[in-house]
C-alpha cells in the first residue's frame, strides 16, 4: 500500500464524510464539505502524479482510483437529493453511467483490453469536480447569510450540465468501444 494508493482510499472515505456534513445543513458543515471536497480533488490529481513519478502504479490503484472518484462525486449528490436540493433522476443517470462504464471496463479486461480514461472522461470529471466545488461554495455563502439569488435554480442547472456531459461522454465511450459487444 503505497502513498498514492492511500490517497486514493482516503478520497473515497472523504466522499462519504462530505455527504455526512451536507446533511447537517449548517454553514460550518457546508464549509467543511467544501474544504474537504477541494482537498479530495487535489488528492485525485496528486496521487496520479505521485504514482507515475515514483513508478509505483499498481493494479490496486488502477482499480480503486475510479471507484474512489465515483464515491467522491456520487455521495454528495445523493446527499443533495436527500435534502431536497436536486431531483433523484439526475443522480440516477450519473450513477447508471458510471455502472455501465465499470461494466464496459470489466468486459474489456475479460477480452484482454484495457479501457482507460480518455480525454472526454477526464474533462467530465473536471467539470463534475468544478461544479461541485462551486455548489458547495454557494451553499456555504448562502448559509452564512450572503444570499445567493436563485440558489436552487443555479444548482439545478449546474447539475444538469453535469448530467448532460456525463451522458454525452458515456455515449462517446460506448460507440468508440462498440467492438467489445461484437459477440453479444
Amino acid at each position: 500500500m503505497n502513498r498514492a494508493n492511500k490517497l486514493t482510499m482516503f478520497r473515497g472515505v472523504l466522499g462519504i464524510i462530505i455527504a455526512i456534513f451536507i446533511y447537517y445543513q449548517e454553514a460550518y458543515a457546508y464549509f467543511v464539505a467544501f474544504v474537504f471536497f477541494t482537498f479530495a480533488v487535489w488528492t485525485d490529481y496528486y496521487d496520479g502524479i505521485l504514482a507515475r513519478k515514483i513508478g509505483k502504479e499498481t493494479t490496486f490503484g488502477k482499480f480503486m482510483d475510479p471507484i474512489s472518484d465515483k464515491i467522491l462525486v456520487i455521495a454528495p449528490l445523493v446527499a443533495f437529493v436527500d435534502i431536497g436540493l436536486i431531483p433523484a433522476w439526475m443522480v440516477f443517470i450519473i450513477f447508471m453511467r458510471e455502472i455501465m462504464m465499470m461494466a464496459m471496463r470489466s468486459l474489456a479486461a475479460a477480452k484482454g483490453k484495457i479501457l482507460g480514461a480518455n480525454k472526454f472522461g477526464k474533462s467530465k470529471g473536471v467539470v463534475q469536480y468544478g461544479l461541485l466545488i462551486i455548489i458547495l461554495g454557494l451553499m456555504t455563502l448562502n448559509a452564512l447569510g450572503i444570499i445567493v439569488p436563485f440558489l436552487s435554480q443555479i444548482i439545478y442547472w449546474l447539475i444538469l450540465v453535469t448530467v448532460v456531459m456525463t451522458v454525452v461522454t458515456g455515449v462517446m465511450v460506448f460507440f468508440k468501444n462498440k467492438d467489445l459487444f461484437g459477440d453479444a
